[in-house]
């Protein structure tokens, strides 16, 4: 995958755009999301889904063009975030469960 684009009317924590990010792609998604799921900020571009879908596929080019940011960078950006699973506590929650 080269860009994720996510034109999204509503949306709560969006777990697929955190894992893009952590996958270190270029985001191009709705004003609508919320900015808690930033992570890699200069790798996400914000437009309204009400632009017409010429100004999505301009975007989604520009972002593509942008590259993406090294597996190794993105993990230790999502790493350092309370998006981090075993920041959360949730790892050992459900690693005790398991056993």
């Amino acid at each position: 995958m080269d860009a994720f684009v996510f034109p999204s009317l509503w949306e709560g924590l969006p777990t697929a755009l955190i894992e893009a990010q952590a996958a270190g792609l270029p985001c191009v998604i709705s004003d609508s999301v919320t900015s808690e799921a930033d992570v890699l900020i200069d790798s996400i571009s914000r437009l309204p889904v009400a632009h017409n879908s010429e100004e999505w596929a301009v975007s989604s080019i520009q972002a593509i063009e942008k590259g993406r940011k090294s597996d190794e960078f993105a993990l230790k950006a999502i790493r350092e975030t309370d998006l981090c699973i075993a920041r959360t506590g949730l790892l050992n929650f459900y690693s005790g469960l398991a056993g």
